[in-house]
């Protein structure tokens, strides 16, 4: 969810600040972190991680070895996404 600025800004509009309060009040939202839901983050990540090896192992069944290679690679990213979402980007 995005913060709507001009809803923010309209109050201080009104109440006839400066801009530059006004700038700061943006610099001050904008420095702010995003924040959501990592559960679901690296739910999401370890699902889509799941559904590229599977498709690589039925394809390497059938002898499609170079399909099936990039997807254990996307798989693998997908992989690695998910740890680091988990660890906080801290290694």
């Amino acid at each position: 969810m995005r913060i709507d600025l001009k809803i923010l800004l309209q109050p201080c509009i009104m109440d006839g600040r400066s801009p530059e309060f006004l700038n700061e009040f943006c610099r001050l939202i904008d420095s702010q972190p995003t924040a959501y839901n990592v559960d679901k983050v690296v739910e999401r990540l370890e699902e889509n991680a799941k559904y590229f090896q599977s498709e690589a192992d039925e394809l390497a069944q059938v002898g499609d070895w170079g399909t099936a290679t990039e997807l254990q690679e996307k798989a693998a990213a997908y992989r690695d996404a998910a740890k680091t979402v988990k660890s906080g980007g801290i290694e």
